[in-house]
């Protein structure tokens, strides 16, 4: 997208708003699955992954 000049060089704040709304009603969710699976019992361990994005 870049190179053909289709990536947008701003994004405006109502675009940044939505997203930003979306991302935190994903996060909510998804966090309100996870203690209901641990409250009932269902997760007995957990994993985390941390990656880094490397600019070439």
């Amino acid at each position: 997208m870049v190179r053909s000049g289709r990536f947008p060089k701003r994004y405006s704040g109502i675009k940044i708003t939505q997203s930003l709304k979306l991302q935190l009603k994903d996060a909510i969710g998804a966090s309100m699955s996870f203690s209901g699976s641990a409250l009932s019992g269902n997760v007995n361990s957990i994993a985390v992954g941390i990656y880094e994005e490397l600019a070439q």
